[in-house]
């Protein structure tokens, strides 16, 4: 399930408060359930940082996943987010480039990613742990997609349209990306039967 907000504090917040209330309720939470919104007024990033974005411009969204991981294995999670992100951003800057390189992708572990030394992306990953497991992941995303100007003192913002010149589609990204989260899930998987 995708659902959109006009405008929310936080899309963390929102999933994580979706999920409370469905197993309140007794009912299961599908499987990468995902809340997107062009506005956030209170984005989070690591450390109680906030995340800056010009209304409608900018892809932010927080996505549900069911992982079943010991806790020592949790950075499984941050691996699988990061490079399923970071290959729809190469892709993105490839197709909107006509195959043309306009920088470099690069993941600066554990929770950015750059284009070249460009911060394009940040990810904040919220863990549930039932019993001796991490049950499941709320998964935030933050990618600088059409913004040209940034005012906050984060350190070299840049966006996609920085770097290809082009107006870029929010939606077909963000349906790209879930593509791609579903197709790596399967690795947590065998991750776990592993143990």
């Amino acid at each position: 399930m995708i659902y959109f907000l006009d405008q929310t504090d936080s899309t963390n917040n929102r999933l994580i408060e979706h999920i409370r209330q469905q197993q309140a309720e007794g009912k299961e939470v599908e499987n990468l359930t995902t809340f997107y919104t062009d506005y956030q007024t209170a984005g989070r990033g690591q450390q109680g940082n906030s995340w800056e974005s010009e209304a409608g411009q900018n892809l932010l969204f927080s996505t549900y996943m069911r992982v079943n991981l010991p806790p020592q294995e949790q950075f499984r999670v941050c691996e699988l987010v990061s490079v399923a992100v970071a290959g729809v951003i190469s892709d993105t800057l490839a197709l909107y480039s006509h195959g043309q390189t306009p920088g470099e992708v690069k993941i600066k572990w554990p929770n950015d990613i750059y284009i070249n030394d460009k911060k394009i992306c940040g990810i904040l990953i919220e863990h549930c742990l039932k019993g001796n497991s991490i049950e499941s992941s709320v998964v935030g995303v933050g990618i600088n997609v059409n913004q040209l100007e940034f005012h906050s003192p984060a350190p070299n913002p840049a966006s996609l349209r920085h770097f290809t010149g082009k107006k870029i589609e929010l939606r077909p990204l963000l349906d790209d990306i879930l593509k791609r989260f579903a197709d790596l899930l399967p690795i947590l998987g065998e991750a776990q039967r592993l143990h």
